[in-house]
């Protein structure tokens, strides 16, 4: 019992040092023990082509680190009531940028996204306004900015106009290409009918809904939750007033949207669930982007700790079985002594008795 406790114990170790090595190297640092409550300082930025901090306790993130070679950030599944946008530019090469499922409450008026930025997620935050014009600094080298923003509490006034014109549109065209087919034929549909963002880009709002209008549950459709008259309409379905002229203007200061106080209603509580949604070469799909070094170390990681638990566990049950055939051959070898002990008393009795004659 003692050789397995011990073992355990090894394999707790070593299976911890493993994934701290695997954090400071290669970024996966989701679930991490303990938590962090910010981005660790200690991680090789400069190398990290991923950052993954999802399901830790991350309150706040006051800056960006610098990361020349990064392309997905991933802070998913945190504490998060704010993000530093204006960072952003130290990670020149970042495409994806994660931050779903927080307690974000507002983005800036405006911001200068890095260009290679193509998916940003803010789905299932608290946030209540997007301005259109916080998307006039996004501008991605493939002309297609990808979304996501459903399970907020949004405020249907003037600033969500563009939304609610986008998703008519969309519905509108939904048998052009403008949904359910390859990016090629979405951009192509998009730009024709439904490319209103004043910088030619197109935008695509929640990729589940553009795929999948006819079928989708209405738990991933963008609804109004204030004003008190329009709370429960879908955006799409709300006509809403143009925004004063002045209102869009990119040299706004950055603005914060109102913060949105849970409610325990059951249609307003959001389900944190992972939904990775990403694009591939053919289609818009879904899938869960890993790189194959990370995987292939993972797997070699397991297939080694696999193998060392089996070659412990077989040497332990040989160690013990030695040591029981060592203790019963140990137990054999003193009765046979003991055995030949009373043979030659009994022999030196006897020749006793017939050289005496006693």
């Amino acid at each position: 019992m003692f050789a397995v406790f011990v073992l355990s114990l090894f394999l707790q170790n070593l299976a911890q040092i493993s994934a701290l090595g695997s954090c400071w190297t290669d970024g996966q640092c989701a679930r991490h023990s303990p938590k962090f409550k910010t981005i660790p300082g200690n991680l090789t930025f400069s190398t990290l082509s991923r950052l993954v901090l999802k399901f830790n306790a991350i309150e706040m993130v006051t800056s960006v680190p610098e990361m020349p070679r990064l392309t997905h950030l991933v802070l998913s599944y945190n504490r998060l009531k704010e993000f530093p946008w204006s960072s952003l530019h130290n990670a020149p090469h970042i495409t994806n940028l994660e931050l779903d499922n927080n307690d974000i409450t507002r983005v800036d008026a405006y911001v200068d996204f890095p260009r290679s930025l193509t998916h940003l997620r803010l789905q299932s935050n608290r946030i209540a306004s997007i301005p259109e014009t916080f998307l006039t600094g996004a501008k991605p080298f493939g002309n297609m900015f990808y979304l996501w923003m459903w399970h907020n509490p949004f405020r249907c006034d003037c600033e969500a106009r563009w939304i609610a014109r986008s998703r008519r549109c969309v519905l509108a065209h939904r048998g052009d290409g403008c949904v359910n087919t390859t990016p090629e034929r979405v951009e192509s549909c998009m730009l024709a009918n439904c490319n209103f963002h004043p910088n030619g880009v197109v935008i695509i709002l929640d990729v589940p809904e553009n795929r999948y209008i006819s079928q989708l549950i209405h738990t991933f459709v963008l609804k109004c939750y204030s004003p008190i008259e329009l709370k429960g309409q879908f955006v799409r379905d709300v006509n809403l007033p143009t925004c004063p002229s002045n209102s869009h203007s990119t040299s706004v200061k950055p603005q914060g949207t109102e913060a949105y106080s849970p409610s325990t209603s059951g249609t307003q509580q959001v389900e944190k669930k992972e939904l990775q949604v990403t694009f591939s070469g053919q289609t818009t799909t879904d899938s869960n982007l890993r790189t194959p070094s990370t995987g292939f170390w993972k797997a070699f990681t397991a297939i080694f700790l696999g193998a060392l638990l089996a070659v412990l566990v077989v040497a332990s049950f040989s160690v013990r079985s030695w040591q029981r055939r060592r203790k019963r051959t140990d137990r054999l070898h003193r009765a046979r002594m003991r055995r030949r002990a009373r043979d030659r008393r009994r022999h030196q009795d006897e020749r006793f008795e017939e050289e005496t004659g006693f």
